[in-house]
């Protein structure tokens, strides 16, 4: 297959005001370089749509099952547990922000040794995503309780989603029930 560049096909007065080296276009419009993103460059409405059209595992399971539901399941399960630090709930519920601007990649690929310069951009973003939202996915505590939850949460999936025992929700839906969980949170830009 071979790819087109698109500065090949298009007049050059199209191309101006095209995205520079490593910028996307985000759901509202925005220009941001997900390598360089500083807390004031996210908001929500650029998050919770993306991740309710991203689904997990790279597609590989029987019916759609998108982030933004695995994050909602993490947060009510933790919240059901009687978690009630607002810190932690929010890190627990945006421990996969970043993907609305890095996309899904499955574990097993994200570990390879190939991959560090991916995981090092992941790890500014929820940093800087920490910044504007009033949580830390490092502070030691908190990532213990983000690991138990998002691991209950793979554990569900594997069990009844990879067998085709549940199906997720559309990614409308899924919208919805993140917007849920974002304004019991009392997140906003």
């Amino acid at each position: 297959m071979t790819l087109i560049d698109p500065r090949r096909i298009l007049p050059e007065d199209l191309l101006d005001g095209f995205y520079g080296p490593g910028e996307i276009a985000t759901a509202t419009g925005r220009i941001v370089n997900p390598w360089f993103m500083q807390p004031g460059d996210f908001a929500l409405q650029d998050i919770g749509p993306a991740l309710s059209k991203l689904c997990r595992y790279a597609g590989q399971i029987p019916s759609f099952y998108s982030v933004a539901e695995h994050c909602v399941w993490a947060f009510d399960e933790a919240a059901g547990d009687g978690v009630t630090d607002l810190a932690t709930l929010r890190a627990i519920f945006m421990h996969d922000a970043s993907e609305a601007y890095l996309v899904d990649v499955p574990a097993p690929v994200k570990k390879q040794p190939g991959m560090r310069p991916y995981r090092y951009a992941e790890d500014r973003l929820q940093v800087a995503l920490g910044k504007r939202y009033r949580f830390d996915l490092f502070d030691p505590i908190t990532a213990e309780t983000v690991k138990k939850y998002d691991q209950a949460a793979y554990r569900f999936e594997t069990t009844f989603l990879r067998q085709g025992l549940i199906t997720g929700l559309q990614p409308c839906d899924a919208e919805e029930e993140w917007w849920r969980v974002a304004a019991d949170l009392d997140l906003s830009d």
